[in-house]
């Protein structure tokens, strides 16, 4: 569904949310982002974390979708957020962390995975060559050529690997993987159960991936 918005008459502030025949109507006008946020985790227990410092910012926008999924990646094109990772229960979306310009990581809890050493001073990672639309990777926006180094808080050391916590992990767990794109780290957090993705290995040296998981 594309992006829509509509500039709205001068009227006094005022935020709006409507649910018709399955579809989420968000509309606001001159309204600080702090209080749009406020209604959004009213109406659908969704937190938003990494705007600290844009909260008094007025808006006047309309927002139309059929999940709160669409609706909140809506508000973030409109707000110039390209960097975000989503959290999920195993019922919905529960946590927005935005994740800023450089390599910070969002103000939520993280578990860090150990590296492991080896000797060659190599290590294999996964590589992303495919997203299937419909699935996980496509809603999170995972891209091609994404290199996936940690899930679920332990380092994935191939595709074999990967392939096997994945199956290890039940569908109604919040899982937290790691991706590296264009040598920056990007922490989302996924249902477990299938991706959505076709891999490869890749070989890299044990030094970049501390860089990466720091």
């Amino acid at each position: 569904m594309g992006l829509c918005y509509t500039l709205l008459p001068s009227v006094d502030a005022a935020v709006t949310i409507k649910m018709e025949a399955k579809q989420i109507n968000l509309q606001m006008h001159e309204v600080e982002l702090g209080l749009v946020l406020e209604e959004i985790f009213k109406k659908f227990k969704v937190k938003f974390h990494g705007l600290e410092n844009r909260v008094s910012e007025p808006i006047t926008f309309l927002l139309q979708g059929d999940s709160i999924e669409v609706i909140v990646k809506k508000l973030l094109r409109y707000l110039n957020e390209s960097n975000y990772a989503f959290e999920f229960n195993a019922v919905q979306l529960t946590n927005v962390a935005v994740l800023p310009k450089s390599k910070t990581n969002p103000k939520i809890p993280m578990h860090v995975p150990k590296i492991p050493t080896p000797d060659s001073g190599l290590v294999t990672i996964v590589q992303v060559l495919k997203i299937i639309k419909g699935t996980q990777a496509a809603n999170m926006d995972i891209k091609k050529n994404d290199l996936i180094v940690s899930y679920n808080g332990t380092i994935v050391s191939g595709t074999q690997d990967l392939i096997r916590k994945v199956k290890q992990t039940a569908e109604n767990q919040t899982v937290e993987v790691v991706i590296v794109r264009k040598r920056n780290p990007i922490h989302l957090y996924l249902n477990g159960g299938f991706i959505g993705v076709r891999i490869n290995n890749i070989r890299i040296p044990s030094q970049d991936l501390k860089i990466y998981i720091k």
